[in-house]
């Protein structure tokens, strides 16, 4: 029989791993896991990506924002987005948490607004772009949400 002071492995209490009633181990608040660390940061690259692509006028960048008929007067301000969203994302991973949520979301509402311009423009082709730029910032979202 264990004593007061031991566990029933042998650990004491205070060796012992938190655990919650369902047997899984509590994190630290405010702690992130890898997987969540790495989908964050892929996202916070990519968007930074494509901010720079808006900002120096890419190609690609031009091309798309004709089909769905948005000015090219627009592609600064949408880059400067983007690359904020980046930025925000970064620092909610370096503890500004409420930053990072607010970066999250942002980027989520904005490639929301992307999807439904194509929708509204019967650009239906390259939508898919939009739509992974979409799931990464939701993913993003959730994880700094659910901590």
């Amino acid at each position: 029989m264990p004593s007061a002071v031991e566990c029933c492995d042998g650990a004491s209490p205070a060796r012992r791993p938190l655990r919650s009633p369902v047997g899984h181990r509590h994190r630290p608040v405010g702690a992130v896991s890898v997987a969540a660390v790495t989908v964050i940061l892929f996202t916070a690259v990519m968007n930074a990506a494509v901010a720079v692509g808006d900002l120096v006028r890419a190609r690609f960048v031009l091309a798309t924002s004709e089909q769905v008929r948005v000015p090219a007067s627009w592609l600064p301000a949408l880059g400067a987005a983007k690359l904020a969203g980046a930025a925000g994302l970064v620092g909610g991973l370096l503890g500004l948490r409420p930053i990072g949520i607010a970066a999250a979301a942002g980027l989520t509402l904005f490639f929301v607004c992307a999807i439904g311009r194509h929708v509204q423009t019967g650009v239906l082709r390259s939508i898919a772009f939009p739509g992974a730029f979409l799931l990464l910032a939701l993913t993003s979202l959730l994880f700094f949400v659910r901590g």
